[in-house]
């Protein structure tokens, strides 16, 4: 399994209405920016901010206006424009005496969460922190969930999954026994939880975790949402790990209309889809299709952010194991090395790394360098054993290529044996 090579981004009108005091009619008319951003209609919110926030000398004003601001950049998917809107917004806060604490530690969870999407972990984490630490008892328990959800999200991305288990389970005890509506924090979570399951290999779990979030998101927001469409991304990811790729198919072209159809062809948005219909159309054998898909979200990519971080590395990894099916060896060769060694700059271990590996060594034997080939599948093996278990059933076919490997590399018959033993062990056990 491929790790997401885009994050699916959370707009702050998913729970930023409920914290805004609408005492007087700039505040409604900010109000009613949260409520156009949460269904998505960006026009309307720039227009309504327009109307606002244009000449405002009001410091209370300024700070909601700069937050909006920040909302309909990362909306926009300009994250470093969002960055300065919200670190504005955040100077405005602590220059209004009077302002409430949840505004200002929204604006910090915000904050976090642009570090975050930026890939710049050690200040997104040190953010979250800042915005832990100022809750207290009488906060919002909404808010409170928020921050725990955004914070156990970055230490999943970080490979802390222990720590993200602990957090992202504290978020879901807050919001499951409220009365008030938290369908879109509550969806959230779970859908953070699934994607923790799936790294984990646990993959009925995070079914079940994923299909409630998207069941909770599609009331929230409504089908035509492309918060809606992230939803249905992650649970498509969990069907296509387990086989399922009719569902997969269903769920991924329905998230492409939406994304296409109100955020555009080359929305960052579209990344994640456009990976994995690529991934399940390698898996299909239609390898056009899929070096299409997959180019084109290499495409978005390259031209919205650095090239050297993690989610084009990431995307240039899956585009080379299509050109590794299609035996197209220079293509892959130019693409993949080098994606490997960035990769291992991001992860010393876990699956991710190890995907990556195996897809080099599939390289290697296309190119008939068996010595190469062996060791890479070591190192890959070893990292999955790591990572899922040594007795779990996606190993198998691993170990099946690296047998291959070591027939063609003449090791001897004892060594091969004690692999095929395990072979057996694994495909023999009974399904979970």
């Amino acid at each position: 399994m491929r790790k997401l090579v885009c994050l699916s981004l959370f707009s702050f009108a998913s729970f930023g209405a409920t914290l805004h005091p609408l005492s007087d009619t700039p505040q409604e008319q900010i109000a009613k920016i949260n409520r156009a951003l949460f269904v998505y209609d960006i026009t309307e919110a720039e227009s309504l901010f327009a109307t606002t926030c244009a000449g405002t000398t009001q410091i209370a004003l300024t700070a909601s206006c700069e937050h909006e601001a920040g909302e309909i950049a990362a909306a926009r998917d300009d994250d470093q424009q969002a960055l300065a809107h919200y670190r504005k917004a955040l100077a405005a806060w602590d220059a209004d005496t009077k302002a409430s604490p949840a505004n200002r530690i929204t604006t910090i969870i915000n904050l976090g969460d642009t570090y975050r999407r930026l890939r710049r972990a050690t200040e997104a984490q040190q953010t979250f922190a800042d915005a832990l630490k100022l809750l207290d008892p009488a906060s919002p328990p909404v808010l409170r969930a928020t921050a725990l959800i955004r914070a156990g999200a970055l230490c999943d991305e970080m490979n802390d999954t222990v720590r993200a288990r602990q957090l992202l389970d504290q978020a879901l005890a807050i919001l499951r026994p409220l009365k008030e509506s938290v369908q879109p924090q509550l969806a959230m979570a779970l859908n953070e939880t699934g994607l923790l399951e799936l790294k984990s290999g646990t993959y009925k779990p995070a079914e079940m975790q994923l299909r409630e979030g998207l069941a909770l998101a599609n009331a929230a927001f409504g089908e035509e949402n492309p918060e809606t469409a992230s939803y249905m991304t992650n649970l498509a990811l969990a069907l296509l790990v387990q086989g399922q790729y009719s569902g997969a198919d269903v769920l991924l072209r329905r998230a492409r209309f939406v994304i296409e159809s109100h955020a555009g062809k080359e929305s960052l948005r579209l990344v994640p889809v456009l990976a994995e219909l690529g991934s399940l159309e390698k898996r299909e054998g239609k390898f056009r299709l899929a070096e299409e898909n997959t180019e084109h979200a290499l495409g978005i990519l390259i031209h919205r952010i650095p090239y050297d971080t993690e989610q084009i590395v990431l995307t240039r990894v899956s585009l080379a194991g299509i050109y590794i099916r299609e035996r197209k060896a220079v293509e892959a060769e130019a693409l993949l090395p080098p994606a490997i060694e960035a990769e291992r700059g991001f992860y010393n271990a876990g699956r991710t790394l190890a995907d990556g590996l195996r897809e080099l060594a599939e390289l290697r034997v296309l190119q008939n360098q068996m010595p190469q080939a062996a060791a890479l599948y070591r190192e890959a093996i070893e990292l999955y054993d790591d990572a899922l278990g040594s007795s779990h059933p996606d190993i198998g076919p691993v170990l099946r290529e690296y047998i291959d490997v070591m027939k063609r590399n003449k090791a001897p018959r004892a060594e091969r044996r004690e692999i095929e033993a395990r072979v057996h062990a694994i495909e023999s056990a009974p399904s979970s």
